[in-house]
């Protein structure tokens, strides 16, 4: 017992005495005078000691304010009671205020005191005992001190005197108990917690933190946090530390933590730094819980706002911006250009002949070489600079900080120059130009809606310029535009109004110039602007898909014409009609073909469909297979313009091919270009190697002819022999030269 301790006790026993000694006196009442025993009854009950006066049978004569605060019962309610029903023990109580364990209770030993007591004057001094008492209604585990002693005048009563000492058994008596009730307090605890000391080492940690490290108390005392926080967060999280120690206030940082597993897993720290009484640092205190699931969960919705971000602002199928993005950028281009004084170049281009690609090849192939050129136009401009993908085989190229034209055509041409390199295909290589149309903020228009309109107005005039070419705008190609789509809107309308007409050019066998055929050439009656020829209108139709109709209606007519004339003619006539490629993607050509010579019953030998060599640039199977079946109905095919488009020799004898036209822009130099000459003896040859027909257009001199004849070809047609003409004309031009041969 420490020297504080027996000075307590000695104390308050002394104090009981002198409380015994004035409960006497308040027992001999009758021989004091009112104000002594007044004055008794205050000093009880100012006393901290809980006292009461028990009578001979065991209940309550007198209780000070302590008492009835111990037990929380008002005094008027205590008078008349035994102690023991209010004092309970720390088991069950019956009815009669015994627990039924009989001597082993120890919280029964208060009222087996009183018994002793006041049955044999038995004194008991100090003893300790465990007590449940009430308070707002709970019972609350009490740990008190008490005496019994008898009043001694034969009164047979006794003087109870209780002492609450749970907070000096629980600090003194029992200082375990505290430690332990903190480790089931932190063990049960949902989160991690873990204490250090100054330099920064494991002095404690909690059940959850071992479970979840995976590791034992002791191995973990001694180490240090740094020793399994990632080396990326390591920094950030000493950054953090520092700025706790010179503000002095808690802190909460999230890092990756090594298990024991060597997996990393994120932890949300939440500490304090410890103080010394001497001021100085004591180490750390820290909670901390797992929030790697919330972490992926944040990881999993980042990963999906860039996915719907991607998804908003770039092209799904060449990961280029798209036309969002695309003005967006546009704008803060223009914008910085305005403050600055500078010039932002627009660029739009437009893949020349894709619909082809797309028709002959698919639109896989398609999709490809749309991404390949996206690559290719990426390699030909700056970092800073915006290529973008409109739609379709559209794209627009943003040239920030550009000083002159001449920059804008220097990338232009590189443009240009990286496209006459062939793109892959699983099938073969493909050549692909592109048309650019240039404009320039805010020279032309600080309006981004007008500068994307003058660019694709300069797009097309590249186009009409023969493609794979570029063009700046200028307020004439407005124009040109608008009469584009003028023409566009009028041929709409002009197979049902009955505008358009067939032309026929004669075939004659050369050197006699002996008529073997014609070939069907359109045209266009237009209300307002005269006689339209196809050059001026064929490239709108077929980028418009019109070219299916016209070119339907073109083959019914040309089969009725050779139809009638060839129904008594002793020696028939043979009617050529050219064919677009994009006859053959969108129409069921085959079909159609048959359908219309059945109509209008003509023989498949008096009819010879062109076709150009750009539907062989590609050695489409679909196409392969179509020519050949109209090869077995015993239709004549010809390659028109042969020498100008990608046809190879292994194309030419691949497809069932007939006749070859030598295009008109070597006939006309023949005489005085020794290359255009080689040229078509060299076609020549070829095509009497293949055992095929040749035919040799534009042929306008005699001289022509005659070289011609000289290097061994069959026919031959141009001005030298006659013009196109409207079919009554050439019917009546057939009599007339018949007449005159005759």
């Amino acid at each position: 017992m420490t020297r504080e301790l027996f000075m307590h006790s000695f104390i308050w026993l002394f104090g009981l005495g002198l409380i015994v000694v004035g409960a006497r006196r308040i027992v001999r009442t009758t021989s004091r005078s009112r104000a002594e025993r007044n004055t008794l009854k205050s000093i009880l009950d100012a006393s901290p000691v809980c006292l009461a006066l028990i009578d001979s049978h065991a209940a309550v004569q007198y209780a000070n304010p302590a008492y009835t605060e111990l037990v929380s019962v008002p005094p008027d309610a205590l008078i008349g009671r035994q102690p023991g029903v209010l004092l309970g023990c720390v088991h069950q109580h019956d009815n009669h205020g015994g627990c039924g364990k009989g001597a082993e209770c120890r919280g029964c030993e208060i009222r087996r005191a009183i018994t002793e007591a006041l049955t044999s004057g038995t004194t008991s001094l100090g003893n300790e005992t465990k007590l449940l008492t009430q308070r707002n209604g709970l019972e609350v585990l009490r740990y008190v001190r008490f005496s019994v002693q008898p009043v001694g005048d034969g009164s047979r009563q006794v003087v109870l005197a209780l002492e609450d000492i749970s907070t000096q058994k629980v600090v003194t008596i029992e200082p375990h108990a505290s430690e332990r009730h903190f480790h089931v307090v932190t063990d049960t605890a949902p989160v991690l917690l873990w204490t250090s000391d100054q330099p920064g080492k494991g002095i404690y940690f909690n059940k959850g933190w071992c479970s979840f490290t995976g590791r034992t108390h002791s191995e973990l005392v001694g180490h240090g946090w740094t020793e399994v926080v990632h080396p990326d967060d390591l920094p950030g999280y000493l950054k953090k530390l520092d700025a706790a120690f010179e503000i002095r206030q808690p802190f909460t940082m999230e890092y990756r933590l090594r298990r024991y597993d060597g997996e990393y897993c994120w932890i949300l720290d939440a500490g304090e730094l410890r103080w010394l009484e001497d001021r100085t640092f004591g180490g750390f205190v820290v909670s901390s819980i797992d929030i790697t699931e919330s972490k992926r969960m944040e990881e999993l919705l980042h990963k999906r706002e860039q996915q719907l971000h991607h998804l908003a602002f770039y092209d799904v199928l060449t990961g280029l911006p798209n036309r969002l993005l695309f003005n967006d950028r546009f704008c803060q281009a223009t914008a910085e250009a305005g403050r600055h004084k500078q010039n932002v170049g627009l660029m739009f281009l437009d893949l020349d002949n894709f619909k082809m690609v797309n028709d002959t090849l698919g639109h896989d192939t398609g999709d490809r070489l749309l991404c390949d050129v996206s690559a290719r136009l990426r390699s030909c401009v700056r970092d800073y600079d915006t290529v973008a993908r409109l739609g379709g085989d559209e794209f627009a190229i943003i040239l920030p900080e550009i000083r002159s034209g001449e920059d804008m055509g220097t990338i232009a041409r590189k443009i240009l120059d990286a496209f006459t390199e062939p793109f892959p295909s699983s099938e073969k290589e493909l050549f692909v130009s592109t048309s650019i149309g240039i404009t320039c903020y805010p020279l032309d228009s600080s309006e981004m809606t007008e500068l994307l309109k003058y660019a694709d107005v300069a797009m097309y005039h590249a186009k009409a310029q023969g493609r794979s070419n570029f063009q700046f705008y200028s307020a004439t190609l407005t124009a040109h535009v608008a009469e584009r789509q003028a023409l566009e809107d009028g041929l709409r309308k002009a197979v049902t109004r009955g505008e358009l007409e067939l032309f026929y050019q004669p075939k004659v066998k050369l050197p006699t110039g002996t008529l073997v055929g014609a070939e069907a050439l359109l045209r266009w009656n237009h209300p307002e602007r005269g006689l339209v020829l196809p050059e001026t209108f064929i490239g709108i139709a077929e980028d418009t898909g019109l070219i299916v109709g016209i070119g339907k209606w073109m083959l019914r007519s040309a089969c009725l014409t050779a139809s009638e004339w060839n129904r008594e003619a002793a020696t028939p006539l043979k009617v050529a009609v050219n064919m677009s490629g994009r006859q053959f993607a969108l129409n069921d050509i085959v079909g159609t073909v048959r359908d219309i010579l059945e109509e209008t019953a003509c023989r498949p030998e008096w009819l010879e469909i062109e076709i150009t060599e750009r539907l062989f640039f590609n050695g489409n199977d679909d196409n392969l297979r179509i020519l050949q079946a109209l090869h077995e109905m015993g239709i004549t095919l010809a390659i028109d313009d042969f020498g100008t488009g990608y046809s190879t020799l292994g194309n030419i004898t691949r497809f069932p091919i007939d006749t070859l036209k030598i295009d008109r822009s070597f006939i006309h130099d023949i005489i005085s270009n020794p290359d255009s000459a080689d040229l078509v003896r060299a076609v020549i040859s070829l095509a009497g190697s293949l055992r095929m027909g040749l035919v040799a257009e534009g042929v306008e001199t005699l001289a022509q002819a005659s070289y011609l004849n000289d290097f061994g070809c069959d026919l031959a047609q141009g001005y030298l022999f006659a013009k196109p003409m409207p079919r009554e004309s050439f019917e009546e031009w057939m009599v007339d030269e018949a007449a005159r041969k005759a």
